[in-house]
C-alpha cells in the first residue's frame, strides 16, 4: 500500500481540524452529552463516514477538543512571564491562560462530568506539563529559590488560577469589582516577589 501523499495528509488534517472546531462549537452551544456524530457531520457538511475516517468515535473527537483548549492554556502560561500587572488583570478578568468564557465553561463541564479515561488522562498530562513549564519559568525568575520553594510557589499560582476557572465557570465571581480584585491580586503577587526577589538581592 502506498504511503499517503502530502496533499492528502494536508487535506485530512484540515478535515480533522474542521471536525474538532465544529464539535467545540456544538458542545459549547448544547452541552457535552447533547451532541452526536450525526450532529457534527451535519454542521460540518460531512458524511458520518468521513467523520469516522478521521476519528474512532465521539470520545476521540472530544479528547482532541480538550487537547486544543489545554494547548491554548499551555501557550498562555508563559506568554507574559512575570509581569504582575498583566497576570493580575488576567486573574481578575476570570479568563486565565488565554482561554475564553465558552472554552472555560466546556473545560469545567468536562472536569466535572467526564468518565472518559482518555480525556481525564489528557487533562492530567496537561496539568503535569503546565506544572513543569511553570516551574521552569519560576526558576528563571526566582534564581535563588530552592526546588521546594519553587514547587510551593507554583502550587499557589495554580491554586489561584484553578480557583478562578472554577468560580468564573459557575458565575460565583460575576458580581465582584474587577478593578478592586486586580489590586488585590497585584498585592498578592508582589508579596511573593518581596519574599524571594528581596532575598535574591541580599545574596
Amino acid at each position: 500500500m502506498k504511503a499517503p501523499t502530502f496533499p492528502r495528509i494536508e487535506k485530512l488534517n484540515k478535515r480533522r481540524q474542521l471536525i474538532i472546531d465544529t464539535a467545540l462549537r456544538l458542545t459549547i452551544e448544547h452541552g457535552l452529552n447533547q451532541v452526536s456524530i450525526v450532529d457534527i457531520a451535519k454542521e460540518s457538511q460531512l458524511g458520518p463516514g468521513q467523520i469516522y475516517r478521521c476519528f474512532r468515535d465521539k470520545d476521540e473527537i472530544i479528547e482532541n477538543v480538550i487537547l486544543n483548549i489545554t494547548n491554548k492554556r499551555m501557550q498562555g502560561l508563559g506568554f507574559n512571564r512575570h509581569d504582575n500587572k498583566i497576570k493580575a488583570e488576567e486573574l481578575a478578568s476570570g479568563y486565565p491562560n488565554n482561554i475564553d468564557q465558552d472554552e472555560l465553561n466546556l473545560l469545567y463541564e468536562v472536569l466535572n462530568t467526564s468518565r472518559n479515561k482518555k480525556i481525564n488522562d489528557v487533562l492530567a498530562t496537561t496539568e503535569q506539563k503546565m506544572q513543569k513549564q511553570g516551574q521552569t519559568i519560576l526558576n528563571e525568575y526566582y534564581k535563588n529559590a530552592s526546588k521546594e520553594e519553587i514547587r510551593a510557589i507554583s502550587e499557589v499560582v495554580a491554586t489561584l488560577t484553578e480557583g478562578v476557572i472554577f468560580r468564573k465557570a459557575k458565575g460565583y465571581s460575576d458580581d465582584v469589582d474587577q478593578d478592586i480584585l486586580e489590586k488585590i491580586y497585584i498585592a498578592m503577587l508582589q508579596a511573593i516577589d518581596s519574599v524571594f526577589c528581596n532575598r535574591d538581592i541580599e545574596k
